[in-house]
């Protein structure tokens, strides 16, 4: 991942193609390691002929780590990783004369670093701009939002995030100042992801501020009985 992020300092239509390839790659050797991780380590228990399987594709592996470690994929959107992997893969076989947005680059870098922090508890520093670094920490506190949802809500740990905040409202777990601010954020995050805008704007100190609060409030709540 680092590697991906450091060709963007040399900025060129084939080093974000080499970059996002680059950080594929890095997801999916992230994927894997994780699962054939032993039992001991990951709670998983899976057989040899699973694991094989599941290892066997991309989208294999994702559909294996959404049954077999839910916890582990809570505030991480499969979908959005899914969608990368398949720009990826445009780009390695119909590369010539396609280019990829360096903030998409930029945006699956910090996506695939919240997911190396989820299945391995451990923060990583992928490097990049400044303002890269910010939108970085937002999708960081994000993740952890989304898992404080979870850990509060009575619904499936892969219940939509929205879904469940919804619920907490109406069981008076969180208020609707908490509720709408989630919800104000959230439009931030998928824009972040989802759209072509400048992300280091979208991403601001008040946005940060109002994120970690959101979070503090989270962690204050109590599970409802």
């Amino acid at each position: 991942m680092r590697h991906g992020v450091g060709l963007l300092a040399n900025d060129s239509d084939a080093n974000r193609r080499l970059a996002l390839i680059a950080i594929d790659n890095a997801v999916e050797l992230m994927l894997k390691t994780y699962i054939d991780l032993p039992k001991r380590i990951t709670g998983l228990t899976l057989t040899r002929k699973q694991r094989a399987e599941i290892s066997s594709a991309f989208p294999s592996m994702l559909d294996g780590l959404e049954q077999h470690a839910p916890d582990r994929m809570v505030g991480i959107d499969l979908g959005e990783i899914e969608w990368f992997h398949r720009l990826r893969n445009n780009l390695y076989h119909n590369g010539n004369g396609l280019t990829v947005e360096r903030q998409k680059v930029e945006i699956y870098a910090e996506l695939a670093a919240s997911m190396f922090t989820q299945l391995f508890d451990t923060e990583i520093d992928i490097g990049g701009s400044r303002g890269m670094a910010r939108v970085g920490e937002f999708i960081s506190i994000w993740t952890h939002i989304e898992r404080r949802i979870s850990e509060l809500s009575n619904a499936n740990r892969l219940a939509p995030a929205l879904f469940s905040m919804s619920q907490l409202r109406d069981q008076g777990v969180v208020d609707s100042k908490t509720s709408e601010s989630f919800i104000a954020l959230r439009l931030i995050r998928n824009a972040v992801v989802h759209t072509s805008d400048d992300h280091s704007k979208l991403v601001t100190g008040d946005t940060l501020k109002a994120a970690k609060t959101l979070l503090v409030t989270l962690e204050k709540a109590e599970k409802p009985e």
